[in-house]
């Protein structure tokens, strides 16, 4: 019994190291996006590029929220099953996902003070 809660454990802390690699690969591609839109615009293009540039954060700032909300998810898993004596070898999320949860990951301070630094940084140097 106790081997099998441990293998079901390694495979839900599997699946929460695939998804916790997803959000800094969002994050780069995040910041090699706002560069290229830099690059590429014409200094005429300013309200264009500013709300291009807010569109772009929104969107990757949901993403990485949605990745944040499921890795939470699965980390409530595994401690479920960690206190558990008996496994069933489920991983089934669907009962810790709750809109509740998913603000909570959109709201964390990490996600928080990396884009709105962004987004106030971005604004400021496009505008002046």
């Amino acid at each position: 019994m106790e081997e099998d809660r441990i293998r079901h454990l390694e495979m839900i802390q599997g699946v929460i190291n695939r998804i916790a690699s997803h959000e800094p690969q969002y994050k780069g591609w995040y910041v090699t996006l706002i560069i290229a839109i830099n690059i590429f615009s014409t200094p005429n293009m300013i309200r264009q590029k500013v709300f291009l540039v807010l569109v772009i954060t929104l969107c990757f700032w949901i993403i990485t929220s949605y990745y944040l909300y499921i890795e939470r998810s699965y980390i409530k898993l595994y401690e479920d099953v960690r206190q558990r004596k008996v496994t069933d070898f489920v991983i089934n999320i669907k009962h810790y996902k709750t809109v509740r949860n998913f603000l909570k990951g959109f709201l964390s301070l990490s996600h928080l003070i990396y884009y709105l630094v962004f987004i106030f940084c971005l604004c400021y140097f496009m505008i002046n």
